[in-house]
């Protein structure tokens, strides 16, 4: 079935008690987007698809998988694997490698580079955005050397929690941790064995997509935090998208 008319959408959603946001970030654990072989491997989606040639085809595939992403914009979990390393083989380890690391299992060459951008950082007006208020916790946890904190995150008015455990021990030379989304009443429960000693974040929190990489753009006090997961192309060059 397919409802042309937005607001019929919404007016449906309602009815059920459901929401756009709740839709979107509870059903998941995380969202692995494999981009379409139209864009950087355009002569395998050709002839797979049974074309010999045509830009056509090509813009209109990429196009819609572009929408695709954008729907997901805004999951807690969302990583876009697109074709910058030739052969499906290797496409098929970087799924797998996400999904051992998000489990909490050691993977190779998994890392996140962080910036400290100014407070008036503006992402260009033409990329897709969705903004989140974001409050996260520090629980007591026995060992120093561990961390264990839960967060809250909402957007027009619903909320998803999720609990963060880093091991203590490093496995195979890494940090691992491990998180899982929780229930409100799970996060009010755990919020009574908050950490006394640390004050909780407050963030605001906006998420975009940028050359098939997600960044997440953390503001909070007088400074702003902006971290991305870079594909294998680029582990070895810090790019940015320029400011409007």
């Amino acid at each position: 079935m397919c409802i042309r008319d937005r607001r019929r959408v919404h007016g449906i959603l309602d009815e059920q008690g459901w929401s756009a946001v709740n839709l979107r970030d509870k059903r998941y654990d995380a969202v692995l987007h494999m981009v379409t072989a139209a864009e950087g491997a355009p002569e395998f989606y050709l002839s797979e698809s049974g074309f010999q040639s045509g830009e056509d085809i090509l813009e209109d595939a990429v196009n819609q998988d572009k929408k695709t992403i954008n729907a997901w914009l805004g999951h807690p979990h969302l990583k876009i694997i697109d074709n910058s390393e030739k052969g499906f083989d290797k496409k098929m380890i970087r799924c797998l490698q996400t999904i051992l690391k998000f489990i909490g299992l050691p993977v190779n060459h998994q890392t996140f580079k962080k910036y400290l951008v100014e407070n008036d950082f503006q992402i260009p007006a033409e990329l897709k955005q969705e903004n989140f208020t974001v409050e996260e916790i520090f629980l007591k946890h026995e060992d120093p050397r561990g961390q264990n904190k839960i967060r809250r995150r909402g957007q027009y008015g619903s909320y998803t929690y999720v609990q963060s455990i880093r091991q203590p021990e490093k496995v195979s030379g890494q940090r691992v941790d491990v998180k899982r989304q929780i229930t409100a009443g799970e996060y009010m429960a755990l919020y009574q064995q908050r950490d006394q000693r640390f004050k909780p974040v407050y963030k605001k929190r906006t998420s975009f997509i940028w050359e098939n990489e997600t960044y997440v753009v953390d503001v909070f006090l007088n400074a702003c935090l902006l971290y991305t997961s870079p594909s294998p192309r680029d582990r070895q060059k810090s790019r940015m998208p320029s400011s409007a």
